[in-house]
């Protein structure tokens, strides 16, 4: 195989928080079809039991309405099934039946919403119907009637949950409505100018849908995919920065392999960090200021080597505040004001001249050119192409003043919540973090 490539995946995989035992199987390279197999059947028998136990879990401890019970015509008690796993063939099924996007897994997490909507709308009967047809073209069911005609299995129709429920689904999980070519005809699906504006959400579901007022409440919200910001030492330093370990020297220092420009460099100062090495230039975080006029923002990056200096008594040659940690100042030497700080995938937002306020999770910072690299809410977080219909952007906010903000965001994306005021963290609460 490729030495290069395979020392940076060496790299990547031991910068995970894997246990040893997983990190040993992903970098194991004698890897043939019957091990392949076997760590496939596992999965499926571990994917097999925590369905089982969520499912038997939430049997016995949430309080169904109606009975549980029936007795059959010989009297003899049963139970009613109240909750149902369906497999994968059958969601894949449904999406298909029900006019739905085949899954993607490589485009966004939506998809995540798209099979709880499925499952949600399935019925026992629909269930039981696709389940049987899949046993019965497996095991080549067939039967023959009085005039000797074969009948193969029939896959049983099943209806969609309600009327306009395409349109439905692919505005509220996909931003998209449904339009129609007036050349050709066709139907095409146009994306939402503003998809995490409730009002905007609201105006098009009445446009859409006027048939079904249900579709508007006050519940409604736009689609969010939150994420949790990796806050503290260990978590906030990317991943990209981490280099392999080759040797460590007598005077402390390390020989790295370093996989961006794929040579090996000795004398290299830093910390042993997620299996590999960081090196005293890896970036914690960011820190925002801002001027008496809040017109301008200034970032201060906070780097490994600080932290180093700090710990080891070293004075660091800047202006320093209360937290012992660096603060740009003006022409004059006053110290700028601080804002807030940002780790990755801390959400930030950007209004626009006519309100609109763009959403997404800070991602890196480059000092060279004073740019954020910021990603789209719903892109997959392990993509790294450039552009915001790819993955990443970057962003300069220096001059967007009060119109750059950091936001905080619940677990199920409903609220979004502009962080008006923050106290800037020194490097003890750093590590803090790290034992939260």
């Amino acid at each position: 195989h490729n030495e290069q490539k395979w020392r940076e995946f060496e790299t990547r995989v031991n910068g995970c928080h894997f246990p040893p035992k997983k990190k040993q199987h992903i970098l194991q390279q004698d890897y043939d079809e019957e091990k392949e197999k076997k760590f496939i059947e596992r999965n499926k028998n571990d994917t097999r039991y925590a369905t089982r136990f969520l499912k038997n879990y939430l049997e016995n401890n949430l309080a169904f309405s109606g009975s549980l019970k029936y007795r059959d015509e010989n009297g003899e008690e049963h139970f009613y099934q109240k909750v149902f796993a369906p497999q994968g063939n059958v969601t894949t099924e449904l999406r298909h039946k029900w006019g739905l996007p085949p899954k993607d897994r490589s485009q966004d997490d939506r998809h995540h919403a798209l099979d709880a909507i499925i499952t949600a709308c399935a019925t026992p009967l629909m269930l039981h119907a696709i389940t049987s047809w899949y046993q019965g073209r497996q095991l080549n069911q067939k039967w023959t009637d009085n005039q000797g005609n074969v009948h193969y299995y029939k896959k049983e129709p099943c209806k969609k949950p309600w009327d306009f429920f395409r349109e439905e689904v692919m505005l509220r999980v996909h931003n998209r409505v449904k339009k129609i070519d007036s050349d050709t005809e066709k139907v095409f699906w146009e994306t939402l100018n503003n998809p995490y504006q409730k009002e905007e959400l609201l105006a098009a579901l009445e446009k859409q849908l006027p048939d079904r007022p249900q579709a508007r409440h006050e519940f409604v919200t736009p689609l969010f995919v939150s994420r949790m910001a990796n806050k503290g030492v260990n978590s906030s330093v990317n991943d990209d920065t981490i280099s392999q370990i080759v040797a460590k020297q007598e005077d402390g220092k390390y020989t790295i392999y370093h996989k961006k420009s794929k040579t090996e460099k000795s004398n290299q100062s830093g910390v042993e960090m997620r299996g590999g090495f960081a090196g005293n230039g890896s970036m914690i975080r960011i820190d925002v200021f801002t001027d008496e006029q809040e017109k301008n923002n200034f970032i201060e990056p906070i780097y490994l080597s600080q932290l180093a200096d700090y710990y080891s008594g070293k004075p660091l040659d800047r202006v320093t505040d209360e937290t012992g940690l660096p603060v740009p100042t003006d022409k004059k030497g006053n110290k700028r004001k601080f804002r807030f700080s940002l780790y990755k995938f801390d959400l930030i937002g950007i209004e626009d001249e006519h309100g609109n306020i763009e959403y997404a999770y800070y991602r890196g910072f480059d000092s060279s050119t004073g740019t954020l690299t910021l990603q789209a809410p719903d892109a997959d977080e392990n993509k790294s192409e450039k552009g915001k219909d790819k993955g990443q952007y970057r962003k300069s906010v220096g001059k967007l003043g009060k119109k750059f903000q950091k936001y905080s965001v619940d677990i199920l994306g409903k609220n979004i919540t502009k962080i008006k005021k923050e106290e800037r963290q020194g490097f003890d609460e750093l590590f803090n973090d790290d034992d939260d």
